[in-house]
C-alpha cells in the first residue's frame, strides 16, 4: 500500500499508525489514554507488560532479582511505571542504582 492510499476502512494509513502509536505510548510510556479507551480498558494490558519486562530482567540478570528480594516484580513495576524501556540491560542498571543495589560479582552477564 502506497503512503497516500486509503486503508480498507476508509482510514489513511498515517492515521492508523498515528492512533496505534498513541496506543503502545498508554500502554507502556504513560501516555494519555487514546479516544475509544478508557484507563480501565488499558490497565490491564499495561500491567502485562510491565510483568513481562520483570521477567526479562529477571531471566537476564537473575543475582540482581535475588538481591531485590522475593517481591522484585512488584518493586520492578512500580518503578518502571512511566518509564519507558531502552533495553533489558539499562532497565537492570537504572533499577538498581534507583534501588540502591550494588553489582554483585558476575551480577551482570552476557
Amino acid at each position: 500500500m502506497t503512503p497516500d492510499a486509503a486503508a480498507p476502512d476508509g482510514a489513511h494509513p498515517t492515521d492508523l499508525a498515528t492512533r496505534q502509536a498513541d496506543l503502545i505510548r498508554a500502554l507502556v510510556a504513560n501516555g494519555p489514554t487514546p479516544p475509544g479507551f478508557t484507563p480501565d480498558d488499558l490497565t490491564p494490558t499495561a500491567t502485562a507488560l510491565l510483568r513481562k519486562r520483570a521477567g526479562l530482567v529477571a531471566k537476564r540478570y537473575p543475582l540482581l532479582a535475588q538481591q531485590a528480594g522475593p517481591d522484585f516484580p512488584d518493586k520492578f513495576i512500580t518503578w518502571a511505571k512511566g518509564r519507558p524501556s531502552t533495553s533489558v540491560a539499562d532497565d537492570a542498571a537504572a533499577f538498581a542504582a534507583a534501588n540502591g543495589l550494588h553489582q554483585k560479582r558476575g551480577w551482570f552477564r552476557r
